[in-house]
């Protein structure tokens, strides 16, 4: 053989040689490739799950009734190419056993415990769908607060709503423009007879419930008015008197002047205080109980009730409330907390009414709990109350807009005890 022959026929031979190699080479680099891609996949999506988890947490936490929620939550992130979501329906529905009780089953076979919810966060990112599950038990603590308005009175009218709005807020989450909701604004009656609950150009973002047995057509409507649902109960709602607590220091009633201080204590003498043409400021000095024998009346050229402190008060009635302002003139109750877990109004064995009254705007932030007490508002201009308020009647009225903003975090509020903030634990978290 020629040399020439041998170098062209060697180096083909190498040629070959060296193609397969590359070949091998690139073939296996487009395995790694694939399998980077789908590990870095994987790990983009287990990320996507985990991120599904923590939102529907923070949902849950901020829910008008985390009991009942299964709203579930969902979304995508551009940049990375991945979705999430938490469902209670599909093929991996989470499962929420908040208000049940005793234990169930959820899709997986996994036993959920009463009081729990079961989260399922999906994660995807391409071709990769990831699972991370969680188990979260939800505790809370509720008094007497549980709607915006509750009327314990069981023939008649007791719960009479006109020209009013109902929505609610989360005091304990932020401000109410922070947390309005357009929902968990219920409005209630123990009465089970026809115009138990009357609503005259009245909107309730909540339920209408009224008494055992009864029929949504109990409900009576008129003007422009609406509710989002209604129930009966499977019992009457008990409404028991709190009685004052023992060993307040006894106070002298301030003689009538613009500014009225008062201190924690037990007041056994009226306060009756309407001179004309004077401007009321009530100063309550500090946190603690207040405990009113007597009639409370206060009218006067606007009206404010400050809670100095800022820190939690409780007022006793013994007997009767009556606020009012003349024409004109606006009126706050607790305007400086802005928070109506922090200025709660109780009434006793003796008390028949509360009246806030009067053709001023109002803007007041208290709650009251009066089982024996017919609880009325009225006036001839727009006014804002947040708060719940529970009685044995409950009356709004006037030409004006009266708007009702129930702060949800006064269902975990106790008597004698205060605000209890709910509990979120984390029991179990996986893959």
């Amino acid at each position: 053989m020629k040399p020439k022959g041998f170098i062209l026929i060697t180096t083909i031979a190498l040629m070959a040689i060296l193609l397969l190699f590359g070949l091998s080479y690139h073939a296996f680099y487009l395995g790694d490739k694939g399998q980077s891609l789908a590990a870095r996949r994987k790990i983009l999506a287990k990320g996507a799950a985990a991120a599904a988890v923590d939102l529907a947490i923070y949902e849950l936490k901020n829910a008008a009734d985390p009991a009942t929620w299964t709203t579930g939550v969902s979304g995508s992130l551009t940049h990375s190419g991945t979705s999430y979501s938490v469902s209670f329906s599909g093929a991996t529905p989470s499962r929420n056993n908040i208000s049940g009780g005793s234990a169930v089953t959820a899709y997986d076979g996994r036993s959920i415990p009463a009081g729990c919810i079961y989260l399922v966060g999906v994660g995807t990112c391409g071709s990769s769908t990831q699972l991370e599950r969680a188990i979260i038990k939800y505790a809370s603590t509720t008094g007497p607060f549980l709607e915006a308005s509750f009327a314990g009175k069981t023939t008649g009218y007791p719960s009479t709503l006109v020209n009013c709005s109902f929505d609610s807020w989360d005091s304990s989450l932020g401000t109410y423009a922070a947390t309005q909701q357009n929902s968990g604004a219920d409005v209630g009656t123990n009465c089970a007879t026809a115009g138990g609950i009357t609503l005259s150009s009245a909107l309730v973002y909540g339920n209408a419930i009224m008494g055992p047995g009864s029929l949504e057509s109990y409900v009576t409507k008129g003007g422009v008015s609406s509710y989002l649902g209604f129930s009966a109960l499977s019992s009457r709602r008990s409404l028991p008197l709190v009685t004052p607590p023992e060993g307040c220091t006894l106070r002298t009633v301030p003689a009538d002047a613009a500014t009225i201080n008062l201190s924690p204590g037990v007041y056994y003498d009226e306060l009756n205080y309407q001179t004309s043409g004077r401007t009321y400021t009530v100063n309550f000095t500090s946190g603690g109980n207040y405990v009113f024998n007597c009639n409370f009346t206060i009218l006067g050229n606007g009206v404010t009730f400050n809670n100095v402190s800022g820190n939690p008060i409780v007022i006793y009635l013994m007997s009767n409330l009556s606020i009012s302002s003349q024409p004109g003139y606006a009126s706050y109750i607790n305007n400086n907390t802005q928070d109506p877990k922090k200025f709660v109004i109780v009434g006793g064995s003796g008390t028949t009414n509360i009246y806030v009254t009067g053709n001023a705007p109002w803007t007041g932030y208290f709650s009251v709990y009066a089982p024996t007490c017919n609880i009325c508002f009225s006036g001839t201009q727009n006014s804002d109350f947040y708060g719940s308020f529970v009685g044995d009647s409950m009356m709004i009225s006037g030409g004006a807009t009266t708007r009702m903003h129930y702060d949800r975090s006064l269902k975990n509020y106790v008597m004698g005890t205060g605000y209890v903030a709910p509990t979120i634990t984390l029991q179990s978290r996986w893959w």
